[in-house]
């Protein structure tokens, strides 16, 4: 393994080519939030911890702190699925701690229900369960729009062998969703990140991330649940991101806004098997 600071210079770097994630720092778990402080909370998927927060009813800046503030021994989680419902309940067991992004990286317990996507939310917070669904294509829809993400991503080619072999079937990297006045969407990973917004006739595209990286396979981006965190009635997805073999990994989210505009929200904490 290689030593931390060289780890983390690693890190650092490769995780700015995308949407500038930063190792969160601080010294000491602070357990004396209130509940009137810490708005509602969201926890990703792996590694588990900070992923969105929302304050008066916007998504803002995840405190730098949170990492090592959020999800005390005890602590329970709802548990999403796909689309946002809650299913179940979690709680924190234990937190180990990771030197190179100075985060804790909780364990989970299973209380009531089932698990869900990987996307938690406090069971204290006035979170509200949003109307989304999941569309149920056609044959020939999802293999229109199969084709026309495979145009945008086939440029991409990763430079080691072993990541080109990398192959996830496009089924598992789609998610479908509709909201409440039958507007519908799908969120594309692989090489890239595209969001398509389905017009009844054809797939037009609204969003789409891509990275600076030659280490880019068809495990680079999945988008794994939508929801909707702060209550403006559009849809907030959640991807999980990997570099090359799984040398770093972590959980984000974007957010679409009125007039089809998408927003990279940022990421939660991130991991890493180098």
């Amino acid at each position: 393994m290689r030593s931390a600071p060289v780890l983390r210079i690693i890190l650092s770097t490769a995780l700015g080519l995308c949407s500038g994630l930063s190792a969160a720092a601080h010294p000491e778990r602070n357990e004396g939030l209130s509940r009137q402080d810490v708005g509602i909370r969201f926890m990703g998927k792996d590694p588990v911890g900070p992923l969105a927060l929302v304050k008066h009813g916007a998504l803002v800046q995840v405190p730098r702190s949170a990492c090592r503030e959020w999800g005390s021994i005890g602590s329970r989680w709802a548990e999403l699925d796909e689309y946002g419902h809650i299913v179940g309940e979690t709680a924190v067991l234990r937190g180990g701690y990771y030197d190179v992004s100075k985060c804790d990286e909780l364990s989970l317990k299973l209380v009531q229900g089932r698990l869900g996507a990987g996307v938690r939310v406090a069971v204290d917070a006035s979170y509200i369960e949003p109307d989304f669904r999941p569309f149920r294509a056609s044959a020939k829809v999802r293999h229109a729009l199969e084709n026309y993400a495979n145009q945008a991503q086939s440029r991409i080619t990763p430079e080691i062998a072993e990541e080109r072999a990398i192959k996830v079937p496009f089924s598992r990297r789609v998610l479908y969703f509709t909201d409440r006045k039958n507007h519908t969407w799908a969120a594309i990973g692989g090489k890239t990140l595209l969001v398509e917004r389905w017009n009844g006739k054809d797939w037009v595209r609204e969003y789409e991330q891509h990275c600076d990286s030659n280490h880019l396979t068809e495990r680079a981006f999945l988008p794994f649940a939508v929801t909707d965190m702060n209550r403006d009635g559009q849809p907030e997805v959640v991807v999980r991101r990997e570099e090359g073999m799984g040398e770093f990994y972590g959980d984000f989210v974007i957010s679409r806004a009125a007039g089809a505009k998408w927003q990279d929200r940022g990421w939660g904490i991130f991991g890493s098997t180098a």
